[in-house]
């Protein structure tokens, strides 16, 4: 998928969140040191994108649920711990916000 600022900052936190899986992401202010920029001079950059920390996360988030979902055999609840949520409970409402739709029907319409 390609981004309409693919060089900016948006992009390199894209990249280095997908070199870990979720529960590892660092924060806004560690992800901001390891690029080397003030947390504030980054959430400006990212506003004047239009762009927020929890957008950006929650788009990566969205397409590995969506890739798990449809290739994978392992449950709901342990694609959501393999997210980075406490409950599925969570996953269920980020999924249904993100697809209009649950889990458990996205895999049953792939099958």
């Amino acid at each position: 998928m390609r981004y309409r600022y693919d060089g900016g900052p948006a992009a390199a936190l894209r990249r280095m969140l997908r070199a870990d899986p979720p529960p590892l992401w660092p924060s806004f202010e560690q992800a901001a040191a390891r690029l080397r920029i003030p947390p504030s001079s980054l959430r400006r950059r990212l506003l004047r994108d239009g762009l927020g920390w929890s957008v950006i996360c929650d788009e990566i988030r969205r397409e590995l649920a969506l890739a798990a979902l449809q290739g994978d055999a392992r449950s709901v609840a342990e694609i959501a711990g393999d997210l980075g949520y406490a409950e599925p409970s969570a996953f269920h409402r980020a999924f249904r916000k993100w697809t209009g739709q649950t889990p458990g029907a996205l895999r049953r319409a792939a099958r």
